[in-house]
């Protein structure tokens, strides 16, 4: 994917990126290093895609790493995925198979939670390898709006009603589409003939 080959009000808002991060998140992403997580999902392909337009224009240093969990039939396509888009595109990927049922009995919660922990973990081992300064996940507007409603629900008072962070320094986490909507990414990857995995077991929740 080129800047050129994007919609013009598209390759706009791919160039506004740096300015969401730097502006609005405090991180400037000039000579960045980045693991990406990859999930070959509609979302990362895009963020995946969108970094590597800005690669050269920002001076970046991408990483991909992708998670198998282990728990879909579909696990073993998607890594063959990963790895054959990275590939194009030039860019390191790092996989992992997560023994998610060890996990979760090791650490006595659900399913969601414990594949999350490992997951995590993983990317974070991952940056540490890499000398990266962050994890970019691609979290987007949608996203928080539903974590919003979840800590709502949850009873959650301010400030943590803000929901999840564009960039948690902590865990070295950045979300630099957090201000996307989904549809424009899906637009992203659709307007450029750009495939990505479809995750059918969250077909219902994600549309």
């Amino acid at each position: 994917m080129r800047l050129q080959d994007l919609p013009r009000p598209l390759a706009r808002r791919c160039l506004r990126i740096p300015r969401f991060c730097s502006r609005d998140l405090g991180v400037d992403l000039h000579g960045a290093s980045l693991v990406v997580a990859y999930s070959t999902g509609l979302d990362s392909t895009a963020l995946l895609h969108l970094l590597c337009t800005l690669r050269h224009r920002l001076g970046l240093t991408l990483v991909a790493a992708h998670a198998h969990h282990g728990l879909r039939d579909e696990s073993d396509r998607e890594m063959e995925h990963a790895l054959a888009v990275c590939a194009r595109l030039g860019v390191p990927c790092e996989t992992a198979r997560l023994d998610v049922p060890a996990a979760q009995v090791s650490a006595r919660t659900g399913r969601e939670d414990a594949a999350r922990t490992a997951r995590y973990a993983f990317l974070e081992g991952v940056r540490q390898r890499r000398g990266a300064d962050w994890i970019a996940t691609a979290h987007h507007a949608d996203d928080l709006a539903e974590d919003i409603v979840m800590r709502l629900v949850r009873g959650t008072g301010w400030p943590g009603l803000g929901g999840m962070p564009g960039a948690d320094p902590g865990r070295r986490l950045l979300r630099p589409v957090l201000d996307w909507e989904k549809a424009d990414l899906r637009a992203v990857l659709e307007s450029t003939g750009t495939l990505w995995c479809e995750d059918l077991s969250n077909a219902d929740a994600r549309q």
